[in-house]
C-alpha cells in the first residue's frame, strides 16, 4: 500500500511539474457584431483578450465607452471598472481575465463586453487541465474593416490636432490681449503723448447716391513706442456697411508713399445704415509726424474712402 501511495504521489507530482512546460496557446476569433464563445481558464493562469483597435479609438458620441461585466467574482479582470464602465488608458487594446483557485471542480461565469458597436459574450469556465487553457484570445477583423478603423483613427487624430491648435490659438490670443492691455496701461503712466488735431473729412458717393464719410479726428504719438489715429466712419446708406480693412500710408518729402504697418480696432464690425462707428488705428512707428503727408484708407464691402492730411 505504501508503495502504491508513493507511486500515485510521484505521478501527481510529475503531472504538476509537467503542466508549466506546456507553451501558451493563441485562439483567433472573428470579430463580428455579436460574438458568443466559451473560454476555459486554468486557475493561477490568465487569458488575455486582444482587440484589433485601441479602446479609446472607437469612442464616439453615438456609442458607449468600453463596458465590461463579469457575473462570478471568482473571475477577475485587470481593468479599473466603475459601474461596469472601464477607465481607458490611451492606446490600450487588451485586458486579462484570471480565475482564483477554489476547492470545487468547476466554476462558471459570463463575461459581457461592449465596445465600438460590438457585443461579446464569453462563457468563462474554470478548468484544471492546462491543455484546455488558452493564454490569448485574439479578435480578428476583415481587411476592409481594418481599413475603415484606420481611416476613423486618422480622422480622430486630425480632429484632436485641430482642437488642440484651436485651444493653443485661443490661449495665444488671450496672452496677446493681456500683454497689449499691460502695454497700454504702461504707456498711460510712462509717457505723455503728443496730440495733434487733424479734423480731416472725406466722402465717397456710391452709384446709388449713398455716401460713406471718413472723419480723422486726431493723432496721439508716444515718443518711445507707438502712434494712434482716431477716426470715425459714417454710413449715409440704405443698408449696413461692413468694414473690410483700414490702412495707414505715409508720404515722405521726396513724394514716396509707403504702407505703414499697423492694426486697427472698431467699435463695431458693421456700420448700421444711417449710423457711424469709431475706430483706432495703431502703429509702432513713433515718428508719424516726420511724414510730409499721411493718409487713412478704409475699405468696405460697398467701396473705399480715404482721407489725407
Amino acid at each position: 500500500m505504501r508503495t502504491l501511495i508513493f507511486l500515485l504521489s510521484l505521478c501527481v507530482a510529475q503531472g504538476v511539474m509537467a503542466a508549466p512546460s506546456l507553451p501558451p496557446k493563441v485562439r483567433h476569433v472573428p470579430l463580428t457584431a455579436q460574438v458568443d464563445i466559451v473560454v476555459d481558464i486554468t486557475p493561477d493562469l490568465g487569458t488575455r483578450f486582444t482587440f484589433p483597435f485601441s479602446f479609446d479609438s472607437v469612442v464616439k458620441p453615438d456609442l458607449p465607452p468600453l463596458q465590461v461585466k463579469i457575473t462570478n467574482d471568482i473571475f477577475k479582470s485587470d481593468l479599473a471598472l466603475t459601474g461596469g464602465q472601464a477607465t481607458i488608458t490611451p492606446g490600450r487594446n487588451s485586458f486579462v481575465v484570471t480565475a482564483e483557485r477554489q476547492t470545487g471542480d468547476q466554476y462558471l461565469g459570463d463575461l459581457f463586453v461592449s465596445i465600438g458597436g460590438y457585443s461579446i459574450t464569453v462563457r468563462l469556465r474554470t478548468n484544471n487541465d492546462v491543455a484546455a487553457h488558452y493564454s490569448d484570445i485574439v479578435f480578428d477583423i476583415t481587411d476592409a474593416k481594418r481599413e475603415e478603423l484606420v481611416n476613423d483613427e486618422v480622422q480622430r487624430r486630425m480632429a484632436a490636432i485641430h482642437d488642440q491648435a484651436e485651444r493653443d490659438k485661443a490661449r495665444m490670443e488671450d496672452e496677446i490681449a493681456r500683454r497689449a492691455h499691460a502695454e497700454a496701461a504702461w504707456l498711460s503712466i510712462e509717457d505723455e503723448p503728443t496730440k495733434k488735431r487733424v479734423k480731416e473729412e472725406s466722402s465717397t458717393t456710391l452709384t446709388n447716391g449713398d455716401k460713406i464719410t471718413l472723419f480723422v479726428d486726431y493723432v496721439h504719438q508716444w515718443p518711445k513706442s507707438l502712434s494712434a489715429v482716431r477716426f470715425e466712419v459714417d454710413a449715409d446708406t440704405q443698408k449696413d456697411v461692413k468694414v473690410q480693412s483700414v490702412e495707414l500710408y505715409g508720404k515722405s518729402k521726396q513724394g514716396i508713399e509707403q504702407l505703414i504697418p499697423s492694426s486697427y480696432k472698431l467699435s463695431a464690425p458693421r456700420i448700421a445704415a444711417g449710423k457711424s462707428i469709431i475706430g483706432i488705428l495703431a502703429t509702432d512707428i513713433n515718428n508719424l509726424f516726420d511724414y510730409d503727408i499721411l493718409r487713412v484708407k478704409v475699405t468696405t464691402d460697398l467701396g473705399l474712402v480715404d482721407a489725407t492730411w
